[in-house]
C-alpha cells in the first residue's frame, strides 16, 4: 500500500475523534514501517500501564465450569486485598482445568486447578529419588 494510501485511511480512523496529533502521527509510524499489527498488543500494554497508574487491575478467573457470584466475590476481595488494587474482572470457563480456578493480576498467576495439582504429583511421583 502506497504511503499516501496509509495516511489517507489514518486521517479517516481519526477525523472527528480526539485522537490527537501524537496518537495520530503513532499510528502513521507503525504503518510506515510495517508494525501497524501490534497495534492491539500496544493498546493492551498501554491499559495495563493506565490502569495501574490509577490503582485499577484486571483480574481473569478461569474455571472449569461456571463459578457463582458469591466465590467471585471472594476472589475478587482477596486479590484487591493482596494486590492493593481495584479489580475487573474478566471470566473464562476452562473444562480442560478439570476443577478449580486460575487468577491472573498484574503479570501474576495463581494456580488453583485440578490440571496443575496433578501435573506437579506426577512431577513429584517422576523425579528420581536420591538416597
Amino acid at each position: 500500500m502506497p504511503p499516501a494510501e496509509r495516511s489517507r485511511i489514518v486521517a479517516k480512523l481519526f477525523k472527528g475523534r480526539e485522537a490527537g496529533e501524537t496518537l495520530t502521527s503513532f499510528v502513521e509510524l507503525l504503518f510506515r514501517n510495517g508494525r501497524f499489527g501490534i497495534l492491539h498488543d500496544v493498546a493492551a500494554v498501554y491499559k495495563r500501564i493506565s490502569d495501574e497508574a490509577q490503582g485499577q487491575a484486571t483480574v481473569t478467573i478461569r474455571s472449569a465450569a461456571p463459578i457463582s457470584s458469591e466465590d467471585e466475590r471472594r476472589i475478587v476481595s482477596n486479590v484487591e486485598r493482596i494486590g492493593g488494587f481495584k479489580a475487573e474482572v474478566k471470566k473464562e470457563v476452562d473444562p480442560a482445568l478439570i476443577g478449580g480456578v486460575v487468577v491472573r493480576f498484574n503479570n501474576k498467576v495463581l494456580d488453583g486447578s485440578v490440571k496443575n495439582r496433578i501435573s506437579l504429583i506426577k512431577k513429584e511421583l517422576t523425579q528420581k529419588r536420591t538416597a
